[in-house]
């Protein structure tokens, strides 16, 4: 058997494909900001001003009403028909179910990614949901097709069952004889397959193991877990959350309205809107962001997939639905994160509601920082558009990175009225948009791309390559727009809360004991950071939070215990046998002088206790980076933290330590999780 090209690194999702982004939008913004200075001094000297002085609708208006703007922020219609294939292709289609059939025997792995692609790009029939065809159109589908009869689409999926089958996933190769045989096939395939279809059946009695080891269904991505008790003014929040704001009011805030245990979940929180990195766009579904290994296209485009056919009809008579048309084009522009999250978030909101509500979010930028996105109920909730339109940014833009929001604004306007999908009535009948609707359009895109900027929220997978857990990278796949999370996030890398992906949702705990009145931040585990896989995952990750790495963090290897002191009940001061501030006695339980409820505690056996866990601790941290971690380790980890926060002065390194280690833990088991060139025998998530 031929081997393929050995100068395609067989691992990496993106060398299986030709039509990564390769155009530098930044650079096409450096030469048409150039142009346009050089054209219209007058015009830009007046921009100049706004940029400095103005709104987002003054700013963009200006630019807009240019002729010469129009003239050089034009979008290149090479970019998505020169040297690279985009749109549905019958002749790629077959080239990637080749390179799969060359893998067959020697690696399932590879061999499924390339049927995967070969499944993505082959030309499909239409879809019906409701009164509605979904489907590509003339242009989205290569001319000289001439493949009515989708063959190529139906051996692909005959190619892909007949792997899985020996690779002893008969749940999902039914999955695919049923597709098959609903597209046609001829009498002599459709007897094979029902051999195939008999013996999965039967084999499905006994048992769904691998015939073979393979990293492919490795794979854990638990449901979120509910929030039993949320604050009826903050519905994606526990009741012992609640907003608040600086002396100033120039900044808002989540805090504690009482004392909050170690683990507590304080945010279950579904993203407003999300996006994947480039590279993933196929790997994992981009409705509800879960990893899938035999991913159902889009009918009409190659950009997006899915894990269900649930998910594909909530995405096609939704966001995707109305993006299809251009979301091509968008990511080929690689305009990066906030760009695609930007025009999501108005294909979210729809352009009918959004002319609906023109005054009211035209108001909304001049109130207070304190009521914006807080309905006349005294809501703010994580499904409303006011509230994601309130989310402030953490950065501060100097003129140059206004300009360049201004002109990608433009770019994107742009596309959106191509698409002929976003400037539609309720029903979904196309509208020639006025002079005024898109300058009202352009300014809310500017508005987002502005405050966009390190305020979505990263999705994370852990990639387990090692079974020391502190060893295994966390990819950052995607990124959401949640605007309550965010209003947790900051630059503290010893703040009391972490965030966990759960598909589509983020969930924010507690890692320590949090008092009331205490501000709730999101902490920075160092591994992410230190163990990202590229470089241009870092950069990523640095976009999606909301600043650049904090300073130098201290490292998460061997422990520095030093030397731990208790502290005292009374006024939290350094305890010994005898409080070092306040003189209290710390020799036996008993009641403290004037302070009703409250007793000391015996030093020396607390200290014992102490110590004991912390024995405990470091056998446990030892021990999680020779073997999978479980929940026995979770439970220790969580013991010695909670302890701690009861009697040690804090802050303390192993105190931290820990929380870093939950944090790791934790992202282990409730992020999606695959294995890569390991096998984990009895391992719980295979």
């Amino acid at each position: 058997m031929a081997h393929a090209r050995q100068d395609e690194d067989e691992h990496d999702p993106v060398s299986l494909y030709r039509d990564v982004p390769s155009f530098c939008f930044q650079k096409f913004l450096d030469d048409a900001l150039e142009k346009l200075y050089t054209m219209n001094a007058k015009e830009t000297r007046v921009l100049r001003h706004l940029i400095s002085e103005g709104n987002s609708f003054e700013i963009f208006e200006a630019l807009w009403n240019m002729d010469e703007a129009h003239e050089i922020l034009t979008p290149p219609e090479k970019l998505v028909s020169e040297d690279v294939e985009t749109r549905k292709s019958a002749k790629e289609s077959i080239m990637y179910m080749r390179r799969g059939d060359l893998y067959f025997d020697s690696n399932k792995d590879v061999a499924l990614c390339y049927y995967n692609r070969s499944i993505i790009f082959a030309p499909h029939p239409p879809i019906r949901i409701g009164n509605r065809m979904y489907s590509a159109g003339p242009e989205d589908v290569d001319e000289d097709l001439g493949d009515l009869d989708y063959t190529v689409l139906t051996r692909c999926y005959r190619a892909r069952a007949m792997l899985l089958f020996k690779m002893g996933k008969f749940v999902l190769c039914l999955k695919d004889i049923g597709i098959v045989q609903r597209l046609g096939c001829p009498s002599d395939v459709n007897e094979d397959l029902e051999h195939m279809r008999a013996h999965c059946n039967e084999m499905m009695s006994e048992s769904e193991n691998a015939a073979e080891p393979v990293a492919a269904f490795h794979v854990l991505c638990r449901e979120p877990p509910a929030l039993e008790d949320p604050n009826p003014h903050l519905p994606a929040a526990s009741s012992a959350v609640s907003l608040g704001h600086n002396n100033t009011g120039s900044r808002r805030h989540l805090y504690a309205n009482r004392d909050i245990e170690q683990g507590e979940i304080l945010i279950v929180e579904k993203n407003y809107c999300n996006i994947l990195l480039p590279k993933y766009i196929r790997l994992f579904c981009s409705f509800c962001l879960r990893r899938t290994w035999t991913p159902l296209p889009c009918s009409a485009c190659t950009q997006v997939v899915f894990c269900s056919y649930s998910c594909r009809t909530k995405a096609l008579t939704g966001l995707h639905g109305r993006e299809c048309p251009i979301l091509r084009r968008i990511n080929y522009l690689n305009i990066k994160v906030r760009g695609i999250l930007a025009c999501r978030i108005l294909f979210k909101t729809t352009f009918d509601k959004l002319k609906k509500h023109y005054e009211i979010i035209m108001a909304e930028g001049k109130k207070p920082l304190q009521v914006r996105g807080v309905t006349r109920d005294g809501v703010f909730s994580s499904g409303n558009y006011l509230s994601v339109y309130s989310m402030v940014g953490r950065k501060k833009h100097n003129n140059v990175d206004k300009m360049a929001r201004a002109m990608e604004a433009f770019v994107l306007l742009k596309l959106l009225r191509a698409s002929n999908r976003f400037f539609v009535d309720a029903e979904g009948w196309r509208l020639e948009p006025s002079w005024e609707d898109q300058l009202f359009i352009g300014s809310l895109l500017l508005h987002h791309l502005t405050n966009l900027w390190r305020t979505a929220d990263a999705f994370f997978e852990t990639d387990m390559i090692d079974f020391d857990c502190t060893q295994n990278p966390m990819k950052a796949v995607g990124a959401g727009v949640f605007p309550v999370i965010n209003l947790a996030m900051g630059c503290e890398s010893y703040a009391p809360c972490a965030y966990f992906t759960y598909g589509e949702h983020l969930v924010m705990r507690a890692t320590r004991t949090i008092r009331a009145g205490t501000v709730l931040r999101c902490m920075y585990s160092d591994h992410i950071w230190e163990r990202m896989p590229k470089e241009d995952d870092e950069i990523f990750a640095q976009d999606v939070f909301k600043c650049i790495r904090d300073g130098v963090i201290e490292d998460v290897g061997d422990l520095v215990l030093g030397e731990l002191s208790l502290r005292c009940v009374k006024c939290q001061g350094k305890v010994k046998s005898v409080c070092f501030k306040c003189n209290l006695e710390y020799n036996k339980i008993s009641p403290v002088p004037g302070i009703p409820n409250l007793t000391t505690y015996d030093h020396q056996e607390v200290m014992a206790m102490v110590n004991e866990l912390v024995r405990r601790y470091q056998r446990t941290r030892s021990g999680i980076r020779n073997r999978l971690c479980s929940t026995t380790d979770l439970d220790n980890v969580r013991e010695i933290i909670s302890c701690f926060d009861k009697y040690v002065h804090l802050p303390n390194t192993v105190h931290r330590d820990a929380q870093l280690m939950y944090i790791i833990i934790m992202n282990h088991m409730t992020c999606s999780v695959y294995h890569d060139k390991m096998t984990a025998p009895g391992c719980s998530i295979c």
